[in-house]
């Protein structure tokens, strides 16, 4: 709180303690916030049975001790004897005090009173020490005795001025009242004298000059800390963890508590631990010079440690064999996130399972396994060693000797021996032949195909298989078909190829021509090349066992072909993709002819003439004559050159500005190509240019979108179309439609939106406000705050092109709107509360120099009076309807809109 709010406050306490009693309102105890730490409380007598005693000088009986009496509006009441030479006056006040808290304490207790017709010599006060209840106290003497009890303060000129004193009571007092809020009373012995007879008067009760009490008070803080967080959730032994809470206002020291011990007590709200293993509760009290606050709620930590060793392991089944699967496993460990297992020392598993699955060959293996968290592995548990006896390895593929024997033949399958093995079995096609400790068996088969392979056994069972052996037991062959020829009717010099079925068994065949063997060997066809005349081809199948019979025979009868064409002719100079002829002479006695290009077959058939197209190049023609399927030599070459092609297609042309504005000129230009003598430039598909291509083309359009590409041109005629560009030629936007406010009459400083609606082609806008424009960029919409007046709004579009005309004109009036309703919003908020605030604004004008005049000083006139002069009457009239029942409402604001 800073020197200004601290002196307002004070202020507004003043006010309230002057004010409220001479308002004439119902006996209350007051309270007022000095700062976030220290309550003012101001406490009077309640009811007329709760009597002050009356100090003065009077002339009772003589001789008499006491003098009480109630005169109608004050309840008189002092103890003494006029005729004590000291002129001693003795009375008594007390006060209820219920609304002090019981854990207060108190900074220091004031007591305030009104002196009556004093006089200018001398008077001593003494207000003293008075535990007893002097309104049901029964005993005269007793009450006069109490009265000249201890002293909280004694004062030689403090009753020297009529009107109210004020006197500062001793730290006596102020613990006494600490002591008295469990009674809510607390009463007080006041004794007075002087040398003369001249009186002085100390008011009790009634004419609204009540004594009272000023006590400034502190309590414990009221709120609790919030329940403590930690920095690690779940921290391991030993581990630094750190326990922080928030702090709670007023607050100067806390105590933390762990398991209801406190464990710590300072000014931070954060204090490093570390534990053992176990459970802790942690809560937090708020303190300050006056005691220490309620709990914050509790926060649980578990301090973990590292798990306890796994029971076992254990192997299932119990005696397994080498390279049989078996498992290994373990308990369970509470508070263990995960296992280590261990084979002969080295690590083969580390996760959240208890088991794993293990096969190797014969030896021993050792296991043993940890368990382990976030804090660490534990201790290993018990070691289980396991061993393996090996099944024995596959056998190696067997073998046969011979490899490959012949029908009826005795043959040897035969293996090496395993180490382990105690005995074999051997499978032909998947049956079991044999079974033993022998590593050789004989059969003797027809002819067939055989599968064998072998296991290798011992008392851990029978290995995996080997690998397979294919025995064929081979006869002489069959015969083959007869062969083929292809073509059947070769040409003379010819090549044709003699062909045959390969034969189930054979390795080997024979080809007898015209009774001669011409080829022996795996193949199944061999080529010849002969002079016209007739062949005969025969084959016989063999393999290791011999040779098969013959097969059937195949004739071959070799033809001679017809003389070439004398002529071939053709067009010299077609156009690219013309039609051009190319003929030739007819042979005597031949039935078809080819015609090559370029080397290359491109028909055959019987007329002697071809129509044919192509792009420019140069062409090799010849013909062949045929006489069946017998071809003569090849006539003279004739040459076709094809000078012109249609030219390629233009790529898409350039264009200087993809988007110019209207009026403005650009550019198209493209890329020549190769055999074009000219260029035709289509717009939107109509041509606009032709000529020799390639230069700058100059355009110039209105608004819209144009789409542009070229033809290529020479004597072949035009290319297809190429490629478009498009060029979208741009204009000035239209003028945007007036803009609207989203407040037609907005208050003074309150914030308004101008809007527009978009205009299409448009990229930015310019507002103006009273023809200065004030915003200039892409949004629509503008918020505004402005002083009452009349302000005229025009917008204009603009893009790359220029600005659109300005739109019509939005006018927006602005007025003045802190007088509205009832008055009482002092300090002028926008949502037009009465608070606390306009009440400091108030007292500030009122009494706190430079006294500055309120935001809406029409509002300040609280009291309505039609001067409109704003004085104590109003602060009275804004404290009436803010603190006491029924809380008059403010008078009607009396400035017009």
């Amino acid at each position: 709180m800073n020197h200004l709010q601290r002196t307002m406050w004070a202020v507004l306490a003043a006010v309230l303690v002057v004010a409220i009693p001479q308002l004439g309102l119902a006996d209350s105890t007051t309270v007022s916030e000095t700062s976030p730490e220290s309550t003012i409380y101001t406490f009077y007598p309640q009811t007329a049975s709760f009597w002050t005693g009356y100090v003065r000088r009077s002339v009772p009986l003589i001789g008499s001790t006491t003098y009480s009496r109630y005169d109608g509006s004050i309840r008189v009441g002092y103890i003494g004897n006029i005729l004590d030479p000291d002129y001693t006056y003795r009375g008594w006040a007390k006060f209820d005090i219920t609304g002090l808290p019981d854990n207060a304490c108190v900074e220091s207790v004031e007591l305030v009173g009104y002196c009556y017709d004093a006089s200018s010599d001398p008077h001593t006060l003494k207000v003293n020490r008075l535990t007893i209840d002097p309104v049901t106290y029964s005993s005269t003497s007793g009450l006069f005795s109490a009265i000249y009890n201890t002293n909280y303060v004694q004062c030689s000129s403090c009753m020297r001025s009529t009107g109210s004193h004020t006197v500062v009571l001793s730290s006596l007092a102020r613990s006494d009242l600490e002591s008295a809020t469990s009674r809510n009373w607390f009463a007080v012995g006041l004794q007075e004298y002087s040398d003369n007879d001249d009186p002085g008067r100390w008011y009790g009760y009634g004419t609204g000059n009540r004594p009272y009490l000023r006590v400034t008070a502190s309590t414990p803080p009221t709120s609790a800390p919030g329940t403590p967080t930690v920095s690690v959730a779940q921290p391991c032994s030993l581990q630094a963890y750190t326990v922080y809470w928030s702090s709670v206002s007023g607050a100067t020291s806390y105590r933390l508590y762990e398991n209801s011990s406190l464990i710590w007590e300072g000014s931070g709200t954060s204090v490093p631990m570390n534990n053992s293993p176990g459970t802790y509760n942690y809560y937090v009290r708020a303190g300050n010079s006056c005691g220490y606050g309620p709990p914050s709620g509790t926060r649980v930590v578990q301090v973990r440690s590292t798990p306890a060793p796994p029971t076992g392991p254990t192997v299932s089944p119990p005696d397994p064999c080498a390279t049989t699967s078996y498992q290994i496993s373990w308990g369970s460990v509470s508070g263990a996130t995960y296992y280590r297992l261990y084979e002969n020392g080295g690590i083969v598993y580390q996760g959240s399972s208890t088991y794993r699955d293990f096969s190797h060959g014969s030896g021993t293996f050792d296991y043993w396994v940890q368990a382990g968290n976030d804090c660490g592995l534990g201790g290993s548990s018990d070691t289980l060693s396991v061993p393996l006896d090996q099944v024995p390895n596959p056998p190696s593929t067997p073998a046969a000797s011979p490899p490959d024997p012949c029908e009826g033949q005795s043959y040897e399958i035969y293996w090496p021996p395993v180490s382990g093995a105690t005995g074999y079995r051997l499978y032909e096609n998947s049956i079991l032949i044999y079974e033993g400790p022998s590593t050789s068996q004989f059969y003797s088969r027809g002819p067939a195909t055989f599968s064998y392979w072998v296991e290798a056994g011992n008392s851990c069972g029978w290995g995996t298989k080997s690998g397979t052996l294919q025995v064929q037991v081979t006869g002489t062959p069959a015969a083959p078909a007869k062969p083929t020829a292809t073509p059947p009717d070769p040409c003379e010099g010819e090549q044709y190829t003699v062909q045959w079925n390969p034969v189930s068994g054979a390795t080997s065949y024979r080809l007898y021509e015209n009774g001669g063997i011409v080829y022996q060997g795996p193949s199944l066809q061999e080529t010849f090349s002969h002079g016209a005349g007739s062949y005969d081809y025969w084959v016989t199948a063999g393999n290791q066992c011999g040779y098969g019979g013959p097969s059937g025979t195949k004739q071959v009868q070799v033809l001679a072909g017809p003389s070439p064409p004398s002529t071939v002719l053709a067009h010299m100079a077609p156009c690219a993709d013309s039609s051009y002829k190319v003929w030739w002479s007819r042979v005597s006695g031949a039935t078809s002819y080819r015609l090559f290009e370029n080397g290359g077959l491109i028909w055959e058939g019987s007329d002697t003439v071809r129509v044919l197209s192509h792009s420019s190049g140069t062409y090799a023609y010849y013909v062949q004559a045929a006489v069946g399927s017998c071809y003569g030599s090849s006539s003279a070459v004739a040459h076709v050159e094809i000078q012109m092609d249609v030219p390629p297609i233009p790529s898409a042309p350039n264009v200087s500005d993809p988007s110019p504005c209207a009026g403005v000129q650009y550019t198209l230009n493209w890329a020549t190509v190769a055999g074009a003598t000219g260029y035709v430039l289509y717009e939107n598909g109509v041509p606009i240019w032709s000529g020799s291509g390639g230069m700058l083309i100059p355009v110039t359009r209105p608004a819209g979108t144009y789409a542009y590409s070229v033809r290529s041109v020479n004597d072949c005629g035009k290319s297809d179309y190429g490629p478009e560009t498009v060029v979208h030629v741009v204009g000035t936007p239209a003028a945007p439609a007036a803009p609207s406010s989203s407040d037609t009459i907005p208050c003074e400083d309150s914030t308004y939106t101008i809007s527009w609606s978009p205009v299409g082609g448009a990229t930015t806008y310019r507002l103006s406000e009273n023809a200065v424009q004030i915003y200039e960029g892409p949004n629509i919409q503008v918020s505004l705050s402005n002083d009452t007046g009349s302000y005229n709004y025009e917008v204009i579009a603009g893009n790359q092109c220029g600005w659109s005309s300005s739109s019509s004109a939005r006018s927006v009036s602005v007025i003045v709107c802190c007088c509205s309703g009832p008055t009482g919003n002092v300090d002028g908020d926008i949502l037009n509360v009465i608070d606390i605030g306009d009440l400091t604004t108030l007292i500030t004008y009122l009494f706190i120099p430079p006294f500055p005049v309120p935001p809406c000083m029409e509002e300040a006139n609280i009291d309505g009076t039609t001067d409109g002069v704003v004085d104590m009457g109003d602060l009275t009239a804004l404290i009436s309807y803010l603190f006491i029942p029924p809380f008059p409402a403010p008078e009607v604001c009396q400035k017009p809109l």
